[in-house]
């Protein structure tokens, strides 16, 4: 099978760790509001943001939003927008996941595979619009604003 990321490509151009959470949902829609340290409170299909490095390890009481699906403006809910530290994936491989560093998918963007990010304070490949194929090396900790998912077409 061939997975085509032609759609991704022009949305971009527009573990268990520390397993003690309680989860506390305190939005609805494509974004919920937890606390917690760990990975294992990061619901399926979710991309986890975390407020601190390594999963809110240490900060039992740490907020994390599980983002479900895009969210053009994290300022809309409880604090996301520009706090996260860290983050985990967990979406399925059908979706391809960007967080942008401007509200409605605009800006600097990270494109957010399968690999989770412990530490958004560090340098990492980061693409601006119109530029997805040569990536800067930069911080991305406290930045996003919005995430966008978006279907990967798979053809055989």
């Amino acid at each position: 099978m061939k997975k085509t990321v032609a759609a991704a490509i022009a949305i971009a151009l527009s573990g268990v760790l520390f397993p003690s959470a309680s989860a506390s949902a305190a939005a609805a829609g494509p974004l919920k509001v937890l606390t917690g340290e760990g990975t294992a409170i990061c619901p399926k299909g979710s991309v986890c943001l975390y407020a601190y490095p390594d999963y809110n390890a240490g900060h039992p009481k740490g907020l994390i939003w599980a983002v479900s699906g895009s969210v053009p403006k994290l300022s809309t809910y409880k604090n996301p927008d520009n706090n996260a530290a860290s983050l985990y994936v967990r979406t399925s491989s059908k979706y391809f996941v960007m967080a942008y560093e401007d509200e409605n998918y605009r800006g600097d963007y990270i494109p957010l595979g399968g690999t989770p990010i412990r530490d958004l304070r560090k340098n990492r490949d980061v693409y601006s619009e119109g530029t997805n194929d040569h990536p800067h090396k930069r911080p991305f900790a406290n930045v996003i604003s919005s995430v966008r998912f978006a279907e990967v077409e798979v053809t055989s």
